[in-house]
């Protein structure tokens, strides 16, 4: 987004710039009276300067709205952030039942404790 806005200021830049040295082209040319009509190159430019004009509100329009959009985004996320879903509480006397199996063991197998360690060989 960066980027673009930098280019498109670039650009706006360089169509100021166009603008100001086509008036100044015009006014110095029909200063001296050399005989060309610069009527249509100037109606072209007048064409020009609307319709640029119209880009920049538009781009003026959608900016606002994007803000907008962007504003209303992170408030509902942090409404879902703060809206997480409560976990139980860890009860460090609760029993896990692991079934066995046929899976390897060392020692007693009628233990009052069993340490159960699970891997994986992939």
């Amino acid at each position: 987004m960066l980027k673009s806005r930098k280019y498109f200021s670039m650009f706006l830049s360089l169509v100021f710039l166009l603008i100001v040295s086509c008036e100044f082209d015009a006014k110095v040319s029909t200063d001296k009276d050399s005989g060309v009509d610069f009527s249509q190159v100037i109606e072209k430019q007048e064409l020009f300067e609307k319709k640029l004009n119209q880009i920049v509100k538009k781009l003026d329009n959608l900016k606002v709205s994007v803000d907008k959009m962007s504003s209303s985004s992170n408030k509902a996320n942090n409404n879902k952030k703060n809206e997480r879903p409560k976990r139980k509480p860890a009860d460090p006397n609760y029993v896990h039942n692991i079934p066995q199996g046929d899976s390897f063991s060392m020692g007693n197998p009628n233990a009052a404790v069993t340490i159960t360690y699970f891997f994986e060989f992939q």
